[in-house]
């Protein structure tokens, strides 16, 4: 059976149309293809991003710990040298602590004492008007 002219030009549109199908299904995939591209990049820079945190992060954390050990060194040699210091610097917070209660105390029942004022004077004010 012999293909007639015809046949063979519906053929030929029919394989037209399938390559155009797949050109655009070759665009689409070039499309994501590039989304693709363009979220490894994305997640590359994020990445970078991440490890230079953590490197900062850790050169901060060295800086700390280097300044910990020197602070722990030093108070261990005036411990040696100085044994009453610590009990010294300890009762001296204690007292500073106590002290700063009392000057808190202090405040709350000044504060306390004009609002009670305050209170007074008003009722005054209501009991005797022309006062």
């Amino acid at each position: 059976m012999a293909l007639t002219d015809e046949d063979k030009a519906w053929l030929s549109q029919r394989f037209e149309a399938i390559d155009q199908k797949f050109e655009e299904i070759d665009r689409k995939f070039d499309a994501v293809d590039q989304r693709f591209d363009a979220i490894d990049r994305r997640f590359d820079r994020l990445e970078d991003y991440i490890l230079q945190f953590r490197s900062e992060a850790i050169r901060r954390f060295e800086i700390i710990d280097n300044r910990l050990d020197f602070l722990a060194g030093s108070f261990h040699r005036i411990d040696l040298q100085i044994p009453t210091l610590n009990k010294s610097v300890s009762d001296f917070g204690t007292s500073a602590g106590l002290f700063a209660r009392d000057q808190m105390l202090a405040k709350e029942r000044d504060a306390d004492i004009v609002s009670r004022l305050a209170k007074l004077e008003e009722q005054m004010r209501k009991l005797h008007p022309a006062a």
